[in-house]
């Protein structure tokens, strides 16, 4: 979600990205509790975040600037609408996990930093978590969010897919902070495959479901590994075997 929202807005509005998931979830959690869940949850959330997003785009489309090549579309009241439904096309919304992944990891931002701010941004995994998965506090966590969105704000990071050259280049980048055998501290992040298994104090563990959450992350890095070398599809295999074996159990 917070990938497709920052298509919109742009790489530089990442905090009004997350602040209107975080506004979506709110009202999911209010509506949800007083008329039930509804029979599709994800398209709930989908329609209600648009929705937040064009009210967003037409009370400040004067104030700011949003995605330099949707810009004079969202301002326009005869476009709007339709490039908003557009950003949320199936295919658009791909699209946006793999500008969003290789944004997270451009090579420009340390390796942890980018670790924790794909983990942060494309799993929704909260700041505890990641502190657990990678043996730090969760004050370094949060400095380390801050100064890697202020290096993309400042450097003006493109929000896009590299190009053919550089694609396999900047893969190993992508697919680090999945590895099942190290991070860039040097230790094992298999909790990041069983967040919802174990690790963290029992009134803090993650539910079950959470572990989820890595999976969705590997789909988004087997596309962007489509047609890589042989080792990149044997690695996203391997990554994807502790959330299936969580289901078996």
């Amino acid at each position: 979600m917070v990938a497709i929202l920052t298509r919109l807005f742009g790489i530089h509005n990442l905090e009004l990205a997350e602040d209107v998931l975080q506004d979506t979830l709110h009202q999911a959690l209010k509506d949800w509790s007083l008329g039930g869940i509804p029979d599709n949850p994800a398209g709930w959330l989908m329609v209600v975040a648009k929705r937040k997003a064009i009210n967003i785009v037409r009370r400040e489309r004067h104030l700011r600037h949003f995605a330099a090549d949707m810009d004079g579309l969202l301002k326009s009241g005869w476009t709007d609408s339709y490039t908003m439904d557009q950003v949320f096309l199936e295919d658009e919304i791909k699209d946006s996990q793999l500008r969003m992944i290789f944004t997270c990891c451009h090579p420009a931002l340390p390796a942890e930093a980018q670790i924790a701010l794909t983990l942060k941004t494309l799993c929704g995994f909260s700041i505890y978590e990641i502190a657990s998965a990678l043996l730090t506090s969760e004050s370094n966590v949060n400095k380390r969010l801050y100064r890697a969105k202020e290096k993309i704000r400042q450097e003006q990071i493109d929000f896009a897919v590299p190009s053919s050259r550089d694609l396999f280049v900047r893969l190993d980048a992508v697919l680090l902070p999945v590895q099942p055998h190290r991070t860039a501290r040097g230790h094992r992040p298999g909790r990041l495959h069983e967040r919802g298994d174990a690790g963290g104090p029992a009134d803090r563990r993650a539910p079950p479901r959470r572990s989820h959450r890595p999976g969705r992350l590997r789909r988004v890095r087997g596309r962007a590994a489509l047609g890589g070398p042989p080792t990149t599809g044997r690695l996203i295999t391997s990554c994807t075997l502790p959330s299936s074996a969580l289901a078996a159990r």
